[in-house]
Order: C-alpha cells, then sequence, then structure tokens
C-alpha cells in the first residue's frame, strides 16, 4: 500500500507542477520545470512581476482543478488524491491566507 501511495504522490506532483506551469503560461510568465523524484517543482524564470491576484490564482489552481477531478474518479481514489494534494498544497494555501 505505501508504494502505491508514493506512486501516486508523484503522479500528483507531476500534475500539480504542470498546472502551475499552465497558470504561470496564461500570464505571459516564462517558466521552466524541474524534477527531483520523488518531487517536481516550477520555477518562474522571466523576472515579471506578478500581482496579488494572479499569484493566487497560480498558488490555487491546482488545488481547485485536482480537488475537482477527484470528484470523477472512484470514491477511494478520489478521497487518497485529494489528501496528498491537499497535503501538498498546505502551504499554498497559508501563503494565501496570510496575504
Amino acid at each position: 500500500m505505501s508504494e502505491f501511495i508514493i506512486i501516486l504522490s508523484i503522479i500528483n506532483s507531476v500534475i500539480h507542477e504542470i498546472l502551475h506551469g499552465l497558470a504561470y503560461k496564461l500570464f505571459g510568465v516564462k517558466i521552466r520545470f524541474e524534477f527531483k523524484l520523488p518531487y517536481a517543482y516550477t520555477m518562474e524564470t522571466s523576472g515579471l512581476p506578478i500581482d496579488i491576484f494572479k499569484f493566487t490564482i497560480i498558488l490555487l489552481l491546482p488545488l481547485l482543478l485536482i480537488s475537482l477531478t477527484c470528484l470523477f474518479l472512484p470514491t477511494w481514489l478520489g478521497e487518497i488524491f485529494f489528501i496528498i494534494n491537499l497535503l501538498g498544497s498546505a502551504g499554498y494555501i497559508h501563503v494565501t491566507v496570510s496575504s
């Protein structure tokens, strides 16, 4: 079971970062993806300023879209995926609420 959770965490990390990347691209920002298994991350490389509204969208888009997608998965899988994504997004939630 733990191997299954690790695999889901890696899949979630990649999808999560791709969604951050799409949000950055939506606002015309250059990015670079980095993969250091089991993690993936998105780096903004343009140096352009991003206003707080756009940055909030960039931060929370993966949480929102993955959470909604979990509703269409079998219940047991959706719940696991949702929890993994929520835990991975906890820092983004904190930054958004603190701003």
